[in-house]
């Protein structure tokens, strides 16, 4: 059986760290990044002079009134980039900068998303990016932004607090996102340019903007007390939360991947059984049901928030999203090559358990099921059993891999 090892060039891509708990909040699951470097990017924003405090959960026991800080979209139904830009939090002018001219690219429809965020904090504390139901706020690692050298040096190398989780397993989740030229992202190097960063961030805010939208349906936004604090609004609003449409309507059933996700994502130590999987096992249970990712089982809402990820990646950039499992090697530092696929699909989104889900999702967050975008999907393609998870020859093991 081999071991799960994880090492430095697997590269994380958009992953969000919301958990569960017992008011279903979403938020940090690791640690509460420290922001006492932060400030409003916008000086003159009219929320400049509560931003911080309002999304600073180690300063701000509790959250912020709706009047001190606002979701975008309460006063701007049809956000710009300049309503995104006066709330936002930053550790480094650069990054608010990066984040504006992103935004001038970025589908009309992402704005109209983050219209539920109160603020985007992007810090050299956040990893991995997340979205925090107790203030309403979209966290972002800013390791997504940076183009040169002097920009990355300012980012903290901390790793993902989740990087050992499931160490014991036998096989490895592998998943990423193709163009017709091969991986659309790149880590490092002279491909990481704007372009990339646009789709990159694309894939991070489609999916932080779901989980917003989720907690604080758009047809709540005209409808709130501005005396009243921000989470109580999300306790108030549950029984109106999105994602539990999803579950109710088709969920997933599969009992192996429910408890697999809460070892790869919540550090529950692997059962005998659960060590003993092989990917190709692993595989035939998660082809059989309607996740389009294994993050899917940490939560539903990370499961309403997967699906659309690869919805608006496939629609607005055309890329497609390879996912799958790997038999890793025992031997930690090893090159794609190295990493030999059980079971593994490109275009998981059309398969015919995954589309009907991720249309309903489609539907709820844009009031539009994109009937036609999904009956013009070209079908599923199996990776077949046994090649490695290298998309192109002499690839960089960096391009290759990507881990939620």
């Amino acid at each position: 059986m081999g071991t799960r090892h994880w090492t430095t060039w697997i590269v994380l891509l958009a992953v969000s760290a919301c958990g569960g708990g017992e008011m279903d909040h979403s938020g940090p699951g690791g640690r509460t990044p420290d922001l006492s470097d932060a400030y409003a990017y916008v000086a003159d924003s009219p929320w400049a002079s509560d931003l911080v405090q309002c999304v600073d959960a180690r300063r701000e026991p509790s959250s912020c009134s709706i009047g001190q800080l606002p979701p975008i979209g309460r006063g701007a139904p049809a956000p710009g980039v300049e309503d995104v830009m006066n709330h936002v939090v930053v550790s480094h002018d650069w990054m608010g900068a990066r984040f504006r001219e992103i935004l001038e690219r970025e589908p009309s429809e992402l704005l109209r998303l983050l219209g539920a965020a109160t603020a985007i904090v992007i810090d050299d504390d956040v990893r991995p990016s997340f979205y925090w139901s107790l203030t309403g706020a979209v966290y972002v690692d800013p390791r997504h932004l940076w183009l040169t050298a002097e920009e990355e040096a300012t980012i903290g190398d901390d790793a993902d607090y989740r990087s050992g989780f499931g160490a014991a397993l036998g096989f490895f989740s592998f998943s990423s996102y193709l163009d017709a030229d091969g991986p659309a992202f790149v880590g490092s190097g002279p491909g990481r340019d704007l372009d990339s960063r646009v789709a990159a961030v694309a894939a991070l805010l489609f999916h932080e903007g779901a989980h917003a939208n989720d907690f604080l349906p758009p047809t709540e936004l005209g409808r709130l007390d501005p005396e009243e604090p921000f989470v109580d609004v999300v306790e108030r609003l549950e029984g109106s939360r999105l994602s539990p449409r999803l579950a109710a309507w088709r969920p997933l059933d599969s009992e192996l991947w429910r408890g697999l996700g809460r070892v790869l994502y919540f550090g529950e130590e692997a059962t005998d059984e659960q060590e003993a999987l092989t990917a190709a096992e692993v595989g035939a249970a998660f082809e059989s049901d309607g996740a389009s990712d294994p993050y899917s089982y940490s939560a539903q809402q990370e499961d309403f928030a997967m699906l659309f990820e690869e919805t608006m990646l496939k629609r607005h950039f055309g890329f497609d999203r390879r996912v799958g499992f790997a038999a890793a090697p025992d031997e930690p530092g090893r090159s794609c090559e190295d990493y030999v696929v059980g079971w593994g699909v490109r275009s998981r989104i059309a398969a015919e358990s995954v589309a009907p889900r991720a249309q309903l999702v489609a539907e709820l967050l844009l009031g539009d099921a994109l009937t036609s975008f999904f009956g013009a999907l070209p079908r599923p393609v199996p990776i077949p059993p046994g090649e490695d998870l290298c998309v192109e020859p002499s690839m960089p093991p960096e391009t290759a891999l990507r881990w939620r």
